[in-house]
């Protein structure tokens, strides 16, 4: 490097510097963390293809992922991450929310309490208040006052009010008096809900002006509003609302939703009242639902006949031309024959709300299901204009003509989520086929099949994921930390032994180019926004080992230089001239090995790749250009004129060749030996060699609560685990025993009946729950079912056209899917692996809740999950869903529900019996009565699932209710749960009255029904589970083979180019091939070991062949060849143009790089001990094998790659017994009949007799050895 142009190139470097500094900080929100790190869960989906052409069938994952995006989470603040997996599957990750999330989440909800705090809770407690007399009234009045000043006037007049209508109470003056009195000071309460719809909007002038209304319309708020404000936008940086994965699949099936609406219309012969159509009770004033907009926003109050729905796009659905029509639709829009209203910065447009004027979603369980089948965009057969043509199924096609053909000539508006996309008017009749026409543009047909086939979209996600892997947050945390503590130990002892090895001035310069490699490389994966996962941080770890490596080869070529009499300034320019060609060579046969892994790799191998490959490359550059920077400015400056080196390895004079004797048979051995037995473990034991991502299976995690017990007493232990889970005493309460008496229970005691609708069938049981036979028949009924729901002791199951025809055909199948259960499930249940976990490091004093791995190659994840929690739940920490029977109302609603009447007092007056709760605050609402709660409840615990129900997304347009309590029935247990329950609910906008019994069901009780069941069924997940299905496992290991053969096939290629012949690229594969087979060999030995005394003595545990062990034979690969370079670089310095190949040059070659081998290997060897002794059991696997690879490694750089340079022939042989090996074991895999495999085994081997027969000695060619094929 000339010392010309040094300020250019110090700035360059420190721009770098900063702009990677900025991209990375602060790292706890720039740094994009894996599931495995925080914790969430990974769901890989099929989609259905069901009737789709292959032409339709192309790039189905991609668009599939685009809608699936742009619905579920269209502003990505859930934090989602979608990958397409070949044309037809999907995978979606889904993070838990960071710690700082939480708190800021947390922080919100506690501003948003605080407003809530001064509003006045609904209209009873004001009716309370106004009920007592005397200064007792005057106490409870200034309560209400709450600091809001205005509110305090406006109490005053309502009292007068009340006290005017209470002496006169048949004078309708006075008690319109009155309601208007109780409006102004329900008025003075700040509408939370506004808030939000506010802040929502995009941060602007625009926003500041809402909110500044709001501030205006209620000064007394006016620092609890900015408060808000300041925590709202805090937490929307990174807001999730998703933590668990039942909430991810709920949302996937939730979403994408599609109805069909009229619109309503303004009334022409009186614009302010909307059109009756028919029936008078729908002619209201337009400027009542104006009004009642902007005082409550769009949500519904219960009974309303129309409803308000928000408008995608303004543009689009009012068939707008220009911008300028867009600017200045406020002028127009009170004109126009559709009723708009502006709220919070949004237009809206309303709607009929009852089920006679749309094809709406179908509820859970009805069997008056459709959906749209195809959407595709066409011309209208009379104008000639683009038109969208589409069809319905069936069911759909007659529900949509009995819409369409009552309404002709109406607008007929799409809905999607809940969001008005387009509207045209009904020209006729429409059937299962129909037409949108409009003013349509080419773009306009394409958005509205979009939005078509994205409402049609839930149908061809198939319910049950393939793969699903949940990691919980502890668990997320506790990898994380110990990847950051093996990183920081890593760097601190690598930083330590390079300076010491090669003196201050050198070992810093090395030491800051590698803190300066870290930083860019972290810099760069925040800028691409990557996924850091754990495999990453051993990558980033690797780094560290890769980076020093090319300093190393530097540093080792100055010392030559320098002892040779160079000068040191001369010295340094040679060195990084000399080892440049060995740098990139060793570094990219690395890089070649990241690519593999990228393109074939799973998300978290992929995450190590990335981190590696990027590393790799930031490493060249901080060692070839930024430490020569900084030693040519100190050498310009005078400040440096040599290096102090230590020389702990001096050059050997080894004859190397000569020891080929000895090294040949003892690898022999190994290889033999290692081959053998894991070959051996591999087919009669696989469960215990590989992991289920090979295999198929389940992999579940559970954790016991500290006061566990289990039979045996004592400590739990492995072996009682084990004995729950497999049932080796059949008399014992078990996993596995259950299964086979459910399965039973299903077979001879379930009993089979007829829904109330045709197509409908139920399976009810006294000994399981609906969720218990909903999982236990789903392996047979998914398939043939639209839905199945599960409510208490019964599951309700609506069959797909022409699937199941009656019920003796339902009982069948349910029989079917009991002795699959029995057959093969309990089967692979007794020989689940039962293993510790470690929960790493505790506070002093903290006893480790005991927790275990429960591993079994059944891949029905839902069934083995919900066998655990059925006879392990109680001593678990896990919240599983309540099974439950609801009490119906047989004396009046003949419903799971009770409406408490206006003339009701106490409990027993609505449920009977003999409690004497008073209930007059829940008069004209609804009791649901809950029995059998098993296991049982606290009132505390259920008041915070129904909480927890109410902000689930398929619950938010559910009626809000003005009050809901929880009433234990049953007498408290000792640790104060109960088993029966009763909710009261109450909507002051609807309550119960015998005229409107229909609408205050519909859209009262129902809802409330509907929100109690959800709040029930609320389950937490255990907290790490891991399940792959058998295609899944098979892809994973062809993705696996393929990697490995690519690998070599890329690195013969690569070193064949760069040395020039082919035998420099086939000694490299026969060591590497070498070192894989011992790494494989001691990965069996040491799961063999792992339960021993002598395993538990040397930290081994039971290891498993997974995707990140095949990433780290494959970087095994890379690394074992950069040794192997090394020395094949000098033999090729070293030879020069001689035509021949001696001994005595490649023994020199060997002397004169030995140091720098061991130097390499010793500073990568200390990063992955680090990672062995720090990293934790998520990569510990991982470190083993790169560990024993760097060893082997070594060893077969020396001991087999190069001596087979001097004896072509045996090279020969070698390549060709590999070849037919790997060819045998690929018969094996491909083919499962022995039969076959015997024959073409056979056949493979006679073929490779013969070719090495045939094969000419090996002979000179142009000075290059070459071996005769």
């Amino acid at each position: 490097m000339q010392e010309q142009g040094l300020t250019t190139k110090w700035v360059l470097v420190g721009v770098l510097i900063l702009a990677a500094g900025l991209l990375v900080w602060p790292p706890d929100e720039k740094i994009k963390y894996g599931i495995d790190l925080q914790g969430g869960t990974s769901l890989l989906y099929e989609i259905d293809t069901t009737g789709l052409s292959e032409y339709e069938q192309r790039d189905l994952s991609e668009r599939v992922m685009s809608i699936l995006k742009d619905r579920v989470d269209p502003t990505g603040s859930l934090n989602l991450i979608w990958r397409p997996v070949g044309a037809t599957r999907l995978e979606i990750q889904m993070p838990q929310p960071s710690e700082k999330a939480k708190k800021r989440r947390d922080a919100k909800n506690e501003a948003e309490a605080a407003l809530k705090a001064l509003n006045i809770e609904g209209r009873f407690s004001v009716e309370q208040a106004l009920a007592k007399s005397g200064a007792e009234r005057e106490a409870a009045l200034d309560a209400l006052v709450k600091g809001v000043p205005t509110r305090k006037v406006k109490l005053l007049a309502l009292r007068v009010a009340h006290d005017a209508r209470a002496a006169d109470p048949g004078d309708a003056d006075k008690v319109r008096a009155y309601e208007d009195a109780f409006e102004a000071v329900m008025d003075t309460n700040l509408n939370v809900q506004q808030l939000n719809d506010v802040l929502a909007l995009k941060p602007g002038p625009h926003r500041d002006q809402e909110i500044g209304k709001l501030r205006a319309k209620h000064p007394a708020y006016e620092g609890l509003i900015d408060a808000y404000k300041s925590a709202y936008d805090l937490w929307a940086r990174d807001k999730a609302a998703l933590e668990d994965p039942s909430d991810l699949k709920r949302l996937l099936r939730g979403a994408g939703v599609l109805e069909f609406r009229i619109l309503a219309e303004r009334d022409p012969a009186s614009p302010a009242h909307t059109k009756a159509q028919g029936d008078p009770q729908l002619r209201l004033p337009i400027a009542d639902f104006v009004e009642e907009l902007e005082r409550r926003g769009p949500r519904p109050k219960a009974g309303d006949r129309y409803r308000w729905f928000p408008i995608k796009d303004l543009k689009d659905f009012m068939n707008l031309e220009t911008d300028a029509e867009v600017l200045n639709f406020d002028e127009t829009m009170d004109s126009r024959a559709q009723i708009v209203a502006k709220y919070a910065g949004r237009y809206y447009v309303l709607a009929h709300n009852d089920a006679d004027f749309g094809l709406l979603r179908p509820r859970a369980g009805s069997t008056k299901r459709w959906k749209l089948t195809q959407a595709r965009p066409d011309r209208d057969y009379d104008t000639g204009r683009n038109s969208v043509s589409f069809t319905l199924d069936a069911p759909g096609g007659d529900l949509f003509g009995e819409l369409t053909g009552a309404n002709v000539g109406r607008q007929l508006a799409i809905v999607l989520d809940g969001e008005m996309m387009s509207h045209a008017t009904i020209q006729s009749r429409i059937g299962q086929r129909g037409q949108i026409t409009g003013n349509f543009s080419r773009d306009d047909v394409a958005d509205l099949v979009r939005v078509l086939e994205a409402g049609a979209l839930p149908g061809r996600l198939k319910e049950t994921p393939l793969m699903e892997k949940t990691v919980g947050p502890s668990i997320g945390a506790d990898n994380r930390e110990k990847g950051i503590n093996a990183s920081v130990w890593g760097f601190i002892l690598v930083v330590v032994f390079i300076v010491f090895y090669y003196g201050l001035a050198a070992g810093l310069v090395a030491d800051l180019a590698l803190l300066m490699n870290l930083v860019l490389v972290l810099g760069i994966m925040a800028m691409l926004q990557a996924t850091f996962t754990l495999p990453g941080i051993a990558g980033l770890i690797l780094t560290v080992g890769m980076a020093i490596d090319a300093n190393v080869l530097i540093f080792e070529r100055v010392r030559e230089e320098r002892d040779r009499g160079v000068v040191f300034k001369k010295a340094l320019n040679l060195g990084y001239e000399k080892a440049l060609s060995t740098i990139v060579d060793a570094n990219l046969t690395t890089m070649i090995i990241c690519v593999i892994l990228g393109y074939v790799g799973s998300e978290e191998v992929k995450g190590f790749a990335i981190t590696l490959g990027l590393g790799i490359a930031t490493s060249m550059f901080t060692a070839l250009y930024v430490t020569r920077l900084v030693f040519t400015t100190l050498i310009a400056r005078g400040v440096l004129s040599d290096f102090s080196m230590r020389r702990l390895i001096k050059r050997p004079s080894i004859d190397w060749l000569a020891l080929r004797r000895y090294f040949w048979p003892i690898s022999f051995v190994a290889v033999a030996a290692g081959l053998a037995f894991f070959l051996f473990e591999s087919t009669t034991n696989p469960d215990a060699m590989f992991d289920i991502e090979f295999l198929g299976g389940t992999s579940v995690q559970v954790d016991f609560k500290e006061d566990a017990t289990l039979p045996g007493g004592g400590e739990i232990r492995t072996e009682q685990v084990r004995a729950a889970i497999t049932g080796s005493d059949r008399q014992q309460a078990s996993v596995a025993n259950w299964l086979d008496r459910a399965a039973l229970e299903l077979m001879e005691g379930a009993v089979v009946g007829s829904g109330t609708e045709a197509g409908q069938y139920t399976l009810t049981s006294d000994r399981l729950t609906g969720d218990q036979m909903r999982a236990l028949t789903m392996n047979v009924l998914e398939a043939r079912c639209d839905s199945i729901v599960a409510e208490g002791n019964r599951a309700i199951y609506v069959a797909r056209t022409g699937m199941i025809n009656s019920p003796q055909e339902f009982k069948a199948l349910v029989q079917q899917a009991a002795a699959h259960v029995r057959d093969k499930v309990v089967s692979n249940l007794r020989g689940a692996k039962v293993q510790s976990v470690s929960e790493g490091e505790l506070p002093a004093g903290q006893k480790p809740a005991p927790s275990f791995e429960i591993v079994t190659v059944e891949t029905d994840r839902g069934l083995v999950q919900e066998a655990i929690v059925a006879v392990l739940g109680d001593q678990l920490k896990v919240d599983p869903a309540i099974n439950f029977n609801t009490r119906i109302d047989d004396a009046l609603t003949q419903e799971p529900f009770f409406a408490i009447r206006q003339e009701a007092r106490y409990m027993s007056d609505v449920i009977g019996g003999d409690s004497n709760y008073d209930i007059h605050a829940y008069k004209g609402g609804v009791a649901i009565v809950v029995e059998d709660l098993d296991p049982p409840l606290t009132r505390k615990a259920f008041e915070q699932r129904l909480r927890e129900a109410s902000l689930r997304p398929e619950v938010g347009e559910a009626m809000a209710m003005s009050r809901y309590g929880v009433l234990p029935l049953s007498p408290e247990g000792p640790d104060q749960t109960c088993t029966e329950f009763a909710v009261l609910m109450v909507s002051e906008d609807l309550l119960y009255t015998d005229e409107d019994e229909d609408r205050w069901i519909e859209f009262v009780a129902q809802p409330a029904l509907e929100q109690v069941k959800d709040s029930l069924a609320i389950s937490k997940s255990l907290r790490k589970v891991v399940q792959f299905a058998p295609q899944v496992a098979g892809a994973a290991k062809q993705n696996a083979m393929a990697a490995i053969i690519l690998a070599l096939a890329a690195i013969v290629a690569y070193v064949w180019i760069r040395f020039g012949t082919m035998q420099y690229g086939l000694a490299g594969i026969v060591a590497l091939v070498h070192d894989v087979v011992c790494g494989l060999g001691a990965v069996t030995l040491a799961d063999f070991l792992a339960d021993t005394a002598l395993g538990s003595s040397l930290g081994l545990v039971p290891m498993k062949i997974d995707l990140p062990m095949v990433a780290a034979l494959l970087t095994l690969i890379g690394y074992s060849l950069n040794d192997t370079i090394v020395i094949f670089d000098r033999i090729r310095e070293n030879k020069g143009k001689a035509t021949t190949l001696t001994a005595a040059l490649i023994n020199q070659s060997i002397n004169e790089t030995l140091s720098r081998t061991v130097l390499t290997s010793l500073t990568t060897f200390i990063v992955v001990i680090m990672l062995y002794l720090f990293g934790g059991p998520g990569i510990r696997g991982f470190a083993f094998v790169l560990g024993i690879g760097l060893i082997v490694g070594t060893y077969s750089t020396v001991a087999i790659a190069t001596p087979l340079l001097y004896r072509p022939l045996v090279l020969g042989a070698l390549v060709r017994m590999i070849v037919a090996v790997s060819a045998i074991g690929m018969v094996f895999v491909a083919t499962p009949n022995w039969t076959a495999r015997l024959v073409l085994s056979l056949i493979i081997a006679a073929a490779t007799v013969l070719w090495m027969v045939r094969a000419n000695a090996p002979t000179r060619r142009g000075g290059r050895l070459a071996v005769a094929t």
